[in-house]
């Protein structure tokens, strides 16, 4: 599989092409990233000898008919619909890494597009596959007695020019939706204190989950709340890009991943966020 990568500016573009190119883990599914396209001249060839990717696109476009399959990891989440059209309008497989978009509208228009021209297009958080984040889940759903909900601890900076509080958000938003309920409604309440953002999402089944965001680095952390009963986890990052590029590279050759309500369910999260910031009230959300 010739599988080609759009944006460069990310961290992420050298960890996913060296761990598949030069790395190599065992038993990664096969595969390896033979174009990249980024706007930095400078940058491509600097990946192109890290990473052993031997060819440099001139536009995304002049991938097609060149690649199997498709990473597109700009940054910015606002760039995300454009680059990934070309692959979409030609049935491919897209990975689109966080966030997914940057508003509910492009979000949507992706999934058009890969619905339209029966591409396949996922997206997700690495967060998701921590083995912490993995146990916690587990943890939690075996608890019999009632739930209360709990407590996430992340990172998120409204200063970045990648999208505001969303462009790390999203890894908090997803733990919400991974871990407590997968099928989460109801409505969140959001404020700005000092430099952080605090969010309270009251969930339809009772449970009340706090997100505390801070523009520093504390460790992620997690914590859930039952009858007589608390679990917690902080979730060390380090070494997780393995499983990361196993899931990734496991989609691209064909396994099921996130649904499009899934996709969408961090965005419509975020969307009101968004409008209780701007009221100072709660706003609903369906995910």
């Amino acid at each position: 599989m010739n599988i080609g990568y759009v944006g460069l500016d990310s961290s992420h573009a050298e960890h996913f092409m060296k761990m598949v190119n030069v790395d190599r883990p065992a038993g990664l599914p096969e595969g390896r990233f033979t174009h990249m396209w980024g706007r930095d001249a400078d940058r491509a060839a600097e990946l192109r000898e890290k990473c052993n990717t031997p060819n440099t696109a001139a536009s995304p476009e002049e991938m097609v008919g060149q690649v199997d399959a498709v990473v597109v990891g700009s940054r910015a989440g606002d760039r995300h619909l454009a680059e990934a059209r070309p692959f979409l309008e030609k049935g491919m497989t897209v990975f689109v890494d966080k966030p997914f978009t940057n508003d509910l509208k492009d979000a949507e228009a992706i999934l058009d597009l890969a619905a339209k021209h029966g591409a396949r297009v996922t997206s997700f958080s690495g967060l998701r596959v921590v083995p912490e984040v993995v146990a916690f889940k587990a943890d939690y759903a075996a608890i019999e007695a009632e739930k209360y909900g709990g407590s996430i601890n992340g990172h998120a900076d409204n200063g970045n020019p990648y999208g505001g509080w969303y462009f790390y958000a999203v890894h908090s938003i997803e733990l919400l939706l991974e871990c407590y309920n997968g099928q989460v409604c109801g409505d969140v309440l959001a404020a700005e204190i000092g430099k952080q953002l605090h969010i309270r999402a009251a969930l339809d089944d009772g449970q009340v989950v706090s997100i505390l965001l801070s523009p520093t680095f504390p460790p992620f952390s997690l914590s859930a709340y039952a009858d007589h009963k608390t679990i917690q986890a902080v979730l060390p990052l380090g070494g997780m890009q393995v499983e990361v590029t196993r899931r990734v590279l496991a989609f691209l050759h064909g396994a099921e991943d996130l649904s499009p309500r899934d996709l969408l369910a961090p965005l419509k999260v975020m969307e009101a966020v968004r409008e209780s910031l701007k009221t100072g009230k709660t706003a609903a959300f369906e995910a």
